[in-house]
């Protein structure tokens, strides 16, 4: 009978945390966790209780510990990869790392089981256990938000646990990574003071160094690490605290950088953070000019790591970077080759490729040399830490050659697409090894089949060997196939004085327009290329030689005044006022209405001027404005007060042009539109608008008495040809009407000529301004009408 009952016991009888209701469908309530989660509870009902031995043996604690184990692999497996990405940049202490599958891998495993028990054993010993493991295992895949939300879960409703400062600890770095940094700083301060758990405090306070490492404040960031390492207990963390500590030494004070990296070594003889403390000791003592020193380190890191590639290849690339420092290029030039032969697609192999680069650049100055090496480390790994910077580089030196080109078009280069010392090399490697390279088939080298793309001599430079002899030949024959396409062109006319004036008109003028825009154009390459070396390339000697050849060669003024003003800029800022003030100084002197002489004036405490041509610009938009509305009218009244006010501005060939175009196009007055061309042409020969109206003007211009000297337009058949005033061939019943001109000024207009006169620039604005509303509305009702009358569309205005 006692066994029976003893028996019904250990199948039967169970604890609760919760009372159980009648209701057989109700949900699985939450359990009590202060009383589930007391360890003293635990044990009595593990003791006392079979049922409940058996169950959380058989079913929850392999699931448990499994998650557990997994997730310490993976945590090791981040730590490691963490410590190789600081180790060469710092910054990454605080950013989002990239984690490997099998890392991820991993960490999805653990919440799955880490769920598990969550769902099916809630009175578990190790609840709180599963439930920070899922918010860690979130924190370290890098989903921030999820992480948020089962850290402030735990410490909602687990608060008796004994890991809630930990859980606390982690709520405050994810919200550090959220970039909540003053919420992190507070939780992670309050931690440090007052958590139990040391560890806890010794992260606490790594965070925050890492927080004051990102603001730049060093000192702050030290002292959080020395305190941080005091109070670990852990020597793995006491390690990667130090090795950071080292690092920031390493930017903040670089001398004592190498006794710190040897401190690692007295926490940890981890196996790879060993590497990195050695490989970063090595670089400190470069810095301290101890070469041989550290030469030795290297090669014995060299001959340790021989069985590991990607630590062995770090410490090849030290070694020539050591020998760099001594300034033995040579010797360090083909160590950098070595690693790129040797351990090709690495990291290491485009970190060599950028220092080739740099070195081309910097030392030898062959910036054809440094782009195809800029490329090159681009190419050879994209994760490089180099590669943004090598992109960049590469492109600013594309666009050098390109600007190049543009202003000298002789001045052509070929990009190799290899190092050709580097691929000589390769080969003679691979000969003492017995293997037979070929040089990469590149289709520029090839002669026997061209393809407008070989490669020409001299690494970029033009070749010299060309045969000029036929240039001048070459411009003769480039003439007279001019000239013979201009004859073809000529019409068939009978008469010799009608050949005269038909070669009058047809005789092409200098194309000042294309040779402006072609030195326009030239003046920007100038320009350009003197910015990018002032900006991109940070060499403000190269800038400074490009914006002395434009002053040589070019005399304008809006461009000697804009480079004369970026020289004084480039003097101020780089401790030469004198020069500055200078160059500021003779720009008001000799272009005193620019924009620049003002700036100038600015700069020197002068008081500035109002600039004339800015208020010619003004008046000239608000002419365009009203012509485009319709008031044609007061189009004219403005441009007309514009020439006589300002006969100096630059836009008064466009305004004689603007004119000329409204009687010609709107007023359709022949006599007006002759006289505004024929002003514009002897005032402004060289301009684009009088090259615009050349023709025009000839035909235009032509005098009735001049028909009894049979200066006669005649067609192909001899024919007279019959014109209007716009040289557009009339009907013959039209050839003897009179036309109407309708320029005469009316009231209106003659009252706003007297309105504006003897005004200034600003009171002629003003009223214009208030007038153009009026006009608007009014010409609105008169195209409304027009409209409904359908009397057909109007010429466009002028570009």
């Amino acid at each position: 009978m006692f066994a029976g009952i003893f028996i019904g016991g250990c199948n039967y009888t169970t604890q609760r945390t919760f009372e159980k209701t009648p209701t057989a469908d109700e949900e699985d309530p939450q359990p009590n966790y202060d009383i589930s989660l007391d360890e003293d509870y635990q044990d009595y009902v593990s003791f006392m209780f079979m049922g409940n031995r058996n169950e959380n043996f058989s079913t929850y604690f392999n699931t448990y510990f499994m998650a557990s184990a997994d997730f310490e692999d993976a945590y090791n497996l981040y730590r490691t990869s963490t410590v190789a990405s600081f180790n060469k940049r710092l910054d990454s202490l605080n950013i989002t790392p990239a984690i490997s599958n099998e890392i991820k891998e991993k960490l999805t495993k653990v919440i799955e089981r880490a769920s598990k028990v969550i769902q099916i054993h809630k009175n578990s010993k190790y609840l709180d256990d599963a439930v920070l493991l899922i918010g860690k295992s979130y924190f370290y895949l890098g989903d921030y938000l999820q992480a948020e939300r089962k850290f402030n879960e735990f410490l909602t409703n687990l608060s008796a646990s004994k890991l809630y400062d930990e859980a606390m600890y982690y709520l405050g770095v994810t919200k550090m990574k959220l970039g909540k940094t003053d919420e992190a700083s507070i939780i992670l301060k309050n931690l440090v003071k007052n958590a139990k758990d040391k560890e806890v405090r010794s992260g606490a306070a790594g965070e925050l160094g890492i927080n004051a490492f990102v603001k730049k404040n060093y000192k702050d960031a030290v002292d959080y690490f020395r305190q941080s390492i005091e109070l670990s207990g852990d020597k793995d963390n006491k390690a990667v605290n130090q090795f950071i500590l080292a690092r920031i030494f390493s930017l903040y004070q670089p001398t004592k950088a190498a006794k710190e990296f040897q401190n690692v070594l007295d926490y940890s003889s981890d196996f790879d953070l060993s590497f990195y403390a050695r490989l970063n000791y090595a670089k400190s003592l470069d810095i301290e000019k101890q070469y041989s020193k550290a030469n030795d380190e290297l090669d014995n890191l060299r001959r340790k790591y021989r069985e590991v590639p990607e630590y062995k290849q770090l410490a090849e690339l030290e070694l020539a970077n050591n020998l760099y420092d001594q300034k033995k290029y040579k010797d360090a030039i083909s160590g950098y080759f070595d690693v790129i032969i040797d351990y090709p697609s690495s990291l290491a192999a485009s970190d060599a490729y950028y220092y080739l680069a740099r070195h081309y650049e910097t030392v030898e100055n062959n910036y054809l040399k440094a782009l195809v090496n800029y490329k090159k480390s681009t190419e050879e790994n994209a994760s490089s830490d180099y590669s943004a910077l090598s992109k960049k580089k590469y492109d600013v030196y594309t666009r050098y050659f390109a600007l190049q080109e543009k202003i000298d078009t002789a001045n052509k280069v070929v990009i190799p697409t290899e190092n050709k010392e580097l691929e000589k090399r390769r080969v003679i490697r691979n000969e003492e090894k017995g293997i037979k390279t070929n040089l990469p088939n590149n289709p520029g080298n090839d002669p026997n089949n061209p393809n407008g793309r070989e490669n020409g001599k001299g690494s970029g430079m033009r070749s010299y060997e060309s045969d000029f002899n036929n240039v001048s030949d070459t411009i003769k024959e480039k003439e007279e196939r001019k000239k013979k396409k201009k004859e073809t062109n000529v019409p068939n006319i009978k008469s010799e004085d009608s050949v005269k004036v038909q070669d009058t008109l047809i005789t092409s003028a200098i194309d000042t327009a294309g040779i402006r825009r072609a030195n326009d154009e030239k003046f920007n390459n100038y320009y350009e290329l003197a910015e990018l070396f002032l900006y991109d390339l940070k060499s403000v000697d190269s800038s400074v030689h490009y914006l002395n050849v434009i002053l040589d060669k070019f005399q304008e003024e809006d461009k000697t005044s804009r480079t004369m003003y970026t020289l004084a800029t480039i003097y101020a800022n780089n401790n030469q006022p004198d020069k500055a003030n200078e160059l500021y100084r003779e720009i008001i002197q000799k272009y005193p209405n620019t924009i620049f002489a003002n700036e100038s004036r600015k700069i020197l405490g002068v008081t500035t001027i109002e600039l004339e041509e800015e208020t010619v610009k003004e008046l000239y938009k608000d002419a365009e404005k009203r012509l485009l509305a319709g008031s044609s009218r007061d189009a004219v009244t403005i441009l007309t007060n514009l020439k006589d006010k300002y006969p100096g501005s630059e836009l008064l060939p466009k305004t004689y042009y603007t004119l000329g175009w409204i009687y010609e196009n709107v007023y359709r007055n022949k006599d007006s539109v002759i006289y505004y061309y024929r002003a514009l042409k002897e005032k402004y020969p060289n301009s684009e608008y009088s090259q615009k109206i050349t023709e025009k003007l000839a035909i235009l211009d032509y005098k009735p008495e001049d028909s009894l000297k049979t200066k006669t337009l005649l067609d192909s058949n001899g024919n007279p040809i019959a014109m209007d005033s716009l040289s557009v061939r009339m009907p013959a019943d039209t050839l003897n009407q009179k036309i109407e001109n309708p320029t005469g000024t009316d009231t209106k207009e003659q009252e706003l000529d007297d309105l504006l006169k003897d005004k200034t620039p600003d009171e002629i604005l003003k009223i214009l301004q208030d007038d153009a509303k009026k006009s608007q509305e009014e010409e609105f009702k008169k195209q409304q009408e027009n409209n409904k009358q359908d009397p057909g569309k109007e010429p466009e205005p002028p570009k």
